[in-house]
């Protein structure tokens, strides 16, 4: 196998680990809050199962898809810079918490409201990264992905693209639309106040860029080896 092969398969083996780390890491945190001696049933925000008995794996999981992330290449200087960013990004929203309010958790620690008031400033005055960046972190990721995936997922296609190569370029678009929806979604919810929760369209947005990077690294729609060799199926 020749070297350019070698860098390509070790390429999409990157991206699917950022895939498969957005698909798992919602899924996980959740489980495991539950199934941890605080039983944790649920959380406004995934960024709250910092604070529940997941916190490693929510933090290591967003670091080491950040760094995976940041080593993205569509062979663009600027797509290069972007990756970098969105990976930084990544690891922001792991080293720098949202900051923990009523209602954010719940666990029977927090039927009472006596009881959830105790717990919310038992967190705060536990150790914890820097609070009031977090959003900001987690806006930048959202933009800087969304762009890549909606954008620069399609920006290495040859003028003879295979039919796999088109139909992964469709799926980039559903997949940035869906992400569009889930911000909207967001955007609503937080409008409406009253600390709705969030997780479910932040969780719709995680998935639809996990689904993206699976597509990409060619879990599925891969291109035949000729059509690899002959560069029809474009970079991805």
């Amino acid at each position: 196998m020749s070297t350019s092969n070698h860098l390509l398969i070790s390429e999409r083996a990157l991206q699917q680990t950022v895939g498969w780390i957005a698909f798992l890491m919602p899924v996980s945190v959740r489980l495991l809050a539950f199934l941890s001696p605080d039983q944790v049933w649920t959380t406004n925000s995934i960024s709250a199962y910092y604070y529940s008995s997941a916190r490693d794996v929510f933090v290591g999981a967003l670091v080491v898809g950040g760094v995976v992330m940041a080593f993205f290449n569509t062979g663009h200087r600027r797509d290069r810079w972007i990756s970098i960013l969105a990976g930084a990004s990544a690891i922001g929203i792991a080293l720098f918490p949202m900051k923990i309010s009523i209602g954010v958790l719940r666990s029977p620690g927090t039927i009472l409201p006596d009881d959830e008031t105790k717990l919310v400033a038992a967190l705060l005055h536990a150790p914890h990264g820097p609070l009031g960046y977090h959003f900001l972190f987690v806006a930048a990721f959202f933009v800087l992905t969304f762009y890549l995936v909606t954008f620069r997922f399609r920006a290495n296609t040859p003028s003879m693209p295979t039919q796999e190569k088109c139909t992964r370029n469709k799926v980039y678009i559903a997949c940035g639309a869906m992400m569009a929806v889930a911000f909207v979604w967001i955007a609503i919810l937080e409008l409406n106040g009253q600390q709705q929760s969030i997780f479910w369209p932040e969780t719709l947005a995680v998935m639809a860029f996990s689904a993206a990077w699976l597509v990409k690294g060619q879990l599925v729609l891969k291109d035949g080896p000729a059509d690899s060799a002959a560069g029809a199926g474009g970079r991805d």
